[in-house]
């Protein structure tokens, strides 16, 4: 279902030469393959709705897919983020048509001998330092949220670390995992970084909604912000994200590295972030150690940086 929403974008972009910048060209065998597949039983409605942007745009599509049922019904709408004016009815209809006029579950199963080379170097990447264990993630935030599962979908541009129904989900550009090298050893700060977001994520959006950061997010700007997280809170939880990260592999990268890699994109002050988990053992949760720590540094840090002309006015 991942694959299907994310390849039908692909399509739709390509053919009316769009450009999405969550949607990537991976393996030219397999894209060809399902360009054609789509050209011959991708339904006018269909592409129209796409093209409206129905399916949304970076992770929405994604959560979308966790929604489809193995019947590709809708389920769980009210967990779901999309367009409220969207009719999901149609959707499952057109979704549906599609998957059955192409036999889409059948050409799916008989092409995934096409990524089996990939699955030796998936293990050994995020093996690469020491053996990956979900422990370590447990430990650290304090609970467990459910299970932690890794995705590598090929259309998908970037990474994405999204939860539903409780399990947490580092989805990858399956591109990202090899690069040019026969095992990428960078894969591991972002399988820790893509699996703390749904720990993260709520709290940003329970402590800092509604909340005016502008002089935060300038800031950032104007030390190389990537425009993706032109947004308070997704500010906020990628900075906290980021730290997480950064504390997660203290032990098999050099932190002073990784402050660099951040502050080189707008993260201006990741290493004043990541003292306070010096503290993180003193509190009883993670929440608590948020709510204390991680919630005060942000808004002094705001107060700081607003210019003193717009704290006169106020």
């Amino acid at each position: 279902r991942l694959e299907l929403l994310s390849g039908l974008q692909y399509y739709v972009a390509k053919k009316n030469n769009l450009t999405y910048h969550w949607i990537k060209e991976n393996y030219k065998e397999y894209n060809n393959l399902f360009y054609e597949l789509c050209d011959k039983y991708i339904s006018k409605e269909l592409e129209k709705y796409i093209l409206e942007g129905n399916l949304g745009y970076y992770e929405l599509p994604l959560l979308l897919a966790f929604h489809l049922d193995e019947d590709y019904n809708i389920i769980n709408r009210e967990t779901l983020k999309l367009n409220k004016n969207i009719d999901l009815d149609k959707l499952e209809r057109l979704i549906k048509e599609f998957v059955t006029t192409s036999n889409y579950d059948s050409f799916f199963n008989n092409q995934k001998e096409l990524f089996d080379p990939l699955k030796e170097k998936i293990i050994k990447s995020i093996n690469y330092y020491e053996p990956f264990n979900k422990e370590k993630i447990i430990n650290f935030f304090g609970y467990q949220k459910g299970d932690m599962k890794m995705i590598n979908l090929n259309f998908i541009r970037g990474n994405y670390g999204l939860e539903y129904n409780n399990d947490t989900y580092f989805i990858s550009d399956i591109k990202r995992i090899n690069n040019e090298f026969n095992v990428s050893n960078g894969i591991i700060r972002t399988l820790y970084h893509e699996f703390s977001h749904p720990y993260v994520n709520p709290l940003g959006e329970k402590y800092f909604k509604d909340i005016d950061l502008s002089p935060l997010i300038n800031d950032a700007k104007e030390n190389g912000l990537e425009s993706w997280y032109n947004n308070p809170i997704k500010l906020i939880n990628e900075y906290v994200v980021r730290a997480c990260e950064t504390m997660l592999i203290s032990n098999i990268k050099d932190i002073n590295e990784s402050f660099m890699i951040h502050q080189k994109v707008g993260y201006k002050y990741i290493k004043e972030l990541c003292n306070l988990f010096n503290n993180k053992n003193n509190y009883p949760t993670f929440e608590e150690f948020y709510k204390n720590e991680i919630v005060p540094f942000f808004l002094n840090l705001n107060n700081k940086l607003t210019p003193i002309e717009s704290s006169k006015q106020i």
